[in-house]
């Protein structure tokens, strides 16, 4: 059974403008929007404080830090610049979860500038840094899609599952969450405090994390997503690497002129992943890649506060090889803690993981479920 719960509300909003010959919608300032946790072309209901008028309409983006809350179309009959609005956004959730469920009030003043935030009781002070709100965890999860063409991708095994798990994790005690995936993964459940944002490949990755991480103020990163290690850039047919081959020999390279004229000649013959489409003619294709960057060594560059956990996936290695690989994770990209888990340990129902810090194993878990719990406390006991 699914109940339709109270998701988050704007209360005592003042309108800005109503523009009755615009299409239908009420225009949101941006910032209010990530405050309450509300997406573009959703369905909100609106109560009008000074005449008791009810409505209901969808949300587009008004520009940040503007204030604007504008009525648009034919609802702007039911309200005068100046009045009181409290606007509200519903969810349908599993009956389970809505015991838990946390509505999210963003209170303002009469400029529509945030002065607090509600969450089960929890308000904040007029003043606090509007980028953070309250307590956010930025979690990446599912595996990234590296374009051969504009047809066809090399990507990896990933399904998000356990990212998914720890989002839910979060999102049960309370905390917002951002969720960084791509269109394929496993999503976590519909909640008040649930952002999703939507990624392709490495270099969309790191364009996103960037702007979030330097933009937000987080306390905790959970690395989750299996990030391509290398990306195609150019493919060649095979009988196409036996001509340029042939080129080479005739002019007598040797060492690194030889590989510097090789390149310029594959380049030149190469097809590059911005093509609509490769023959299919060919009986062979070579694809060649290169080393994308390390996603997680920028993280606490971009975001020295938060506290950040790692992922580090082996397949089929001794136990003491996974751990000194967890262990030299953190070493090299300031993790606080690092997940360590081997391919064969995982199937539909369980996954092993190890916990690691600098001191060694932590703690030990053999489920999803029971992963994201070992994260969470130890992170919220860092955070509290």
């Amino acid at each position: 059974m699914n109940l339709e719960m109270l998701k988050c509300k704007i209360h005592r909003a003042t309108v800005t403008q109503a523009e009755l010959q615009y299409v239908g919608s009420i225009t949101i300032d941006e910032d209010l929007m990530d405050d309450a946790g509300l997406v573009e072309y959703e369905k909100v209901q609106i109560a009008d404080i000074e005449n008791g008028e009810r409505f209901e309409t969808y949300v587009i983006a008004g520009s940040r830090g503007t204030g604007v809350i504008c009525i648009n179309g034919a609802a702007a009959r039911k309200v005068a610049v100046g009045d009181k609005l409290i606007i509200m956004a519903y969810a349908y959730v599993e009956a389970e979860e809505a015991r838990a469920m946390k509505p999210r009030v963003v209170l303002v003043d009469e400029k529509n500038r945030r002065t607090g935030i509600f969450v089960q009781g929890d308000c904040l002070t007029p003043g606090q840094n509007s980028s953070d709100p309250l307590r956010r965890v930025l979690i990446t999860s599912g595996g990234t899609v590296e374009p051969i063409d504009r047809v066809r991708s090399v990507t990896n095994h990933s399904t998000g599952r356990l990212g998914a798990v720890i989002a839910d994790k979060f999102l049960l005690e309370g905390w917002f969450v951002t969720y960084v995936c791509t269109a394929g993964s496993v999503k976590p459940r519909a909640g008040a405090n649930l952002k999703t944002v939507t990624v392709t490949n490495v270099e969309s990755v790191v364009h996103e994390l960037k702007n979030l991480l330097q933009e937000t103020n987080y306390n905790v990163i959970v690395h989750a997503m299996a990030v391509s290690d290398y990306s195609p850039y150019a493919s060649l047919p095979g009988d196409g690497l036996a001509l340029a081959c042939a080129r080479l020999v005739e002019d007598r390279l040797t060492g690194k002129d030889l590989c510097a004229a090789f390149e310029n000649l594959f380049n030149s013959l190469a097809a590059g992943r911005d093509v609509p489409k490769i023959s299919s003619n060919a009986e062979s294709l070579i694809t060649f890649m290169r080393k994308t960057p390390k996603v997680i060594a920028s993280l606490k560059l971009w975001s020295p506060d938060s506290v950040l956990v790692g992922f580090k996936m082996l397949v089929d290695a001794p136990h003491e090889r996974l751990l000194k690989a967890a262990h030299d994770l953190i070493v090299n990209n300031k993790c606080d803690f690092v997940l360590a888990n081997d391919l064969n340990s995982i199937t539909d129902t369980a996954h092993t993981g190890y916990l690691v810090d600098q001191n060694g194993v932590v703690a030990t878990a053999h489920t999803r479920k029971t992963i994201a719990g070992m994260i969470y406390e130890r992170v919220n006991e860092l955070t509290s």
